[in-house]
């Protein structure tokens, strides 16, 4: 495919859009991580694991309510010529006013329940009152912002909900740390979605222009948008539970101080898919536009591309993460040291799925929803599986084993049915050259040096591989393909070759 071919446009914006939500990621990565930290410093492990828990109740009630809206918005906006951005208007509506209304009569009912629902969760009737109050908020935030995303704009996203809702986040934790409490920490997690729904909202005039078109669209546009929300939905539904059912098991099964040890050891994972996360909402409209014109090749090199941006980002970060895992969990409190081996399990489950990069995303743009949604059952069933049979008696390794588990059955599976539908796999000589310079600096060096020196050995050659590590990077950055996330180099650069690297 030459430059000045179809594939061209979606895929020279990958690489800024991959670049400007990189951004936001680590910005949110931050401020997540110092709000998760500030939690478990200035409230017991015990208070602390309740926080965690109810605050992963409230995101899996906004990601059940929301349901797949947000991509299907994105979905349709981006492949649809819009001129007028009546498409937008069109779709953008659709998608928000029913998880609006859904959202707002689940708030209702918690609110009117308040005082039983407290008791049964042992928190006052003023945390679950601040729950449900910013529960509407939490589930339409994505799906107002998912507007934007769709014209490749993702500079709303990345300032309202990547930057600002974490900031304001630790912000409000801060001030909470002066008068520790649940119900304050509870907010200081919560309220900030409010704020965030009302910048995204104030920001996407498409959904408040009274004057704006309001053609209802082709019926078998709506009719494919709702089945898609459907199938998508499920599968939103899962991934949320992936990242926060868990916790909620173990404050359940083994103690609320079991479930601070495993959120607290469990933080890198969240970095690593808060980036994973970046690289794919930059690539759902690049992906859906070039497998929709049937441009396979295309869309296989700009999976290979982002799958070893992905492979070059993270496994540096995991295998140091589990290289000095006692040092970092101790930055949560003298009681988080527990959570090594949590640390350990998940690495090696997540060098799995960066390694396969964006196959879900893939796989969801091709059109394959409603097999992702099977996959994913498959493997939440695992997890939760694992989890009743592990977590009371191992507590918190036990929740890590069942997620580990379900994260290599999520990302493996994908990546088998995915030969059907794009000529090749991730795997190119970018790949491998990224996979051996990681492994070789980060693992072989350190367990050489262990070897022949013990622990000093062992640090001094992390330290070496380290150091080593970003001049690899920046001398074999084109090799790395690299230069196209950062210098803005042409994403495609010949046919067949490029493709099938």
């Amino acid at each position: 495919m030459s430059e000045q071919g179809p594939g061209r446009a979606p895929a020279d914006s990958l690489g800024r859009g991959s670049l400007v939500n990189l951004a936001g990621a680590g910005a949110s990565a931050a401020s997540t991580l110092l709000v998760v930290v500030l939690t478990a410093r200035i409230l017991s492990p015990a208070d602390a694991g309740r926080v965690f828990a109810l605050t992963s109740a409230f995101l899996i009630a906004a990601a059940v309510l929301r349901g797949g809206t947000a991509t299907g918005v994105v979905l349709f906006v981006s492949r649809a010529a819009d001129p007028t951005g009546a498409v937008a208007r069109r779709i953008g509506r659709r998608g928000v006013r029913p998880v609006l209304l859904a959202s707002t009569t689940v708030a209702v009912l918690g609110a009117i329940g308040s005082a039983p629902l407290g008791a049964a969760l042992g928190v006052s009737t003023a945390t679950v009152l601040v729950l449900v109050a910013s529960l509407p908020a939490a589930a339409v935030l994505d799906t107002v912002l998912a507007v934007s995303r769709g014209h490749h704009d993702m500079v709303p996203t990345v300032a309202v909900d990547r930057i600002g809702r974490p900031v304001l986040q630790l912000a409000l934790a801060g001030l909470v740390a002066l008068d520790p409490g649940v119900t304050g920490m509870v907010a200081a997690w919560c309220v900030p979605y409010v704020v965030a729904a009302a910048a995204a909202w104030t920001i996407t005039p498409a959904l408040h222009d009274r004057h704006a078109d309001q053609a209802a669209g082709p019926p078998e546009e709506a009719r494919e948008f709702r089945g898609f929300v459907v199938a998508r939905g499920a599968a939103a539904v899962i991934q949320i539970c992936f990242a926060r059912l868990d916790i909620v098991l173990v404050a359940a099964l083994a103690g609320p101080r079991e479930a601070a040890i495993y959120t607290a050891a469990t933080r890198f994972v969240t970095v690593c898919q808060l980036v994973q996360q970046a690289v794919a909402t930059a690539g759902e409209p690049a992906l859906a536009r070039t497998i929709a014109r049937g441009e396979l090749d295309v869309a296989l090199s700009i999976y290979r591309t982002t799958t070893v941006w992905l492979l070059s980002l993270l496994w540096p970060v995991l295998l140091i993460a589990a290289a000095v895992a006692p040092e970092w969990l101790a930055v949560f409190g003298p009681a988080y040291r527990d959570g090594v081996g949590v640390v350990l399990v998940l690495t090696a489950a997540m060098l799995v799925a960066t390694g396969v990069g964006m196959v879900e995303t893939v796989l969801n743009m091709a059109g394959r929803s409603a097999t992702l949604v099977l996959n994913n059952v498959g493997a939440l069933v695992t997890m939760v599986g694992l989890d009743l049979a592990l977590v009371p008696t191992l507590g918190a390794l036990g929740a890590a084993l069942g997620w580990a588990a379900a994260i290599v059955v999520k990302n493996v599976v994908p990546l088998v049915q995915l030969r059907a539908t794009l000529p090749g796999l991730p795997f190119s000589r970018s790949w491998v050259l990224g996979a051996a310079l990681d492994l070789g600096l980060l693992v072989a060096l350190p367990v050489l040096g262990g070897l022949t020196l013990g622990a000093p050995g062992r640090w001094t050659g992390l330290a070496l591989g380290v150091a080593l590590l970003l001049p690899s990077y920046v001398m074999r950055r084109s090799d790395l393909r690299l230069d196209r996330l950062f210098l803005r180099a042409p994403m495609l650069s010949g046919p067949a070759r490029e493709a099938r690297c």
